[in-house]
């Protein structure tokens, strides 16, 4: 069964160039949101309400706060539940089986639709960090933590894994080409807790949010950070 966000006091969409892993120490997800150049990174943050001008009965979700984050050093987003939470620290969700290729059986919410670099369809645990070193220079980095949540995978068009993207994996090592499967491209999380805070720091410069849960009027925050140039490469897999 999806993962239902109406009832939550906010859910957090996270779409774009970044790597993530889960932090069981300290109880929170740390994703190391990476800006080489072309991505524009912004965060959003929204509650449904009626649309003014556009009809009583017409409703969207109304902005509360907006920033293009153009800074590129000392840049970090923190969101946290406040008061008592259902979920202390994190959770994730999957379900039972997964076969990204023959998708019929999957929760189109499990988290696995999110690539894992440790897992066996790519490098598996034994992946290590690269100390040959290079000679491009390293991009910079934002950092995005969130707790207090359960992380899921978010699938567009009301959760039809056939309208997300599919990729095939080359391996260089043998000039092979096989099926991969569906991607998502955004990881959500939701809180459900007696309010939500965001804490925005840009150059030590700390800007705090919070907000009291709305009963069935769920908070959406929003971090992207994509390439908006229509021409932009997609994505690809490689071993």
């Amino acid at each position: 069964m999806p993962v239902t966000r109406q009832q939550s006091t906010s859910f957090v969409n996270v779409r774009g160039l970044g790597i993530v892993c889960f932090n069981p120490t300290l109880g929170r997800s740390e994703t190391a949101i990476i800006r080489p150049g072309g991505q524009q990174l912004s965060i959003d943050i929204s509650r449904p309400g009626f649309i003014d001008g556009a009809g009583a009965d017409t409703t969207g979700f109304i902005s509360l706060f907006h920033r293009a984050i153009t800074e590129l050093e000392d840049v970090a987003i923190e969101i946290s539940a406040l008061g008592q939470s259902t979920y202390n620290g994190y959770d994730i969700f999957q379900t039972g089986g997964f076969d990204r290729v023959d998708d019929g059986d999957n929760d189109p919410n499990d988290i696995r639709w999110i690539i894992n670099l440790e897992s066996s369809e790519m490098h598996g645990p034994g992946l290590v960090k690269n100390e040959s070193g290079g000679e491009a220079p390293k991009p910079p980095i934002t950092r995005l933590f969130i707790s207090d949540a359960l992380f899921y995978a978010v699938m567009p068009d009301d959760g039809d894994i056939d309208k997300t993207p599919y990729f095939m994996k080359t391996d260089p090592r043998n000039d092979s080409t096989s099926e991969f499967g569906h991607l998502a491209e955004t990881m959500g999380a939701n809180i459900q807790a007696g309010g939500v805070q965001v804490k925005l720091t840009i150059g030590g410069t700390e800007e705090i949010m919070t907000y009291d849960h709305v009963a069935g009027s769920p908070l959406r925050i929003e971090i992207t950070n994509v390439d908006p140039n229509p021409d932009a490469m997609a994505t690809d897999c490689r071993c």
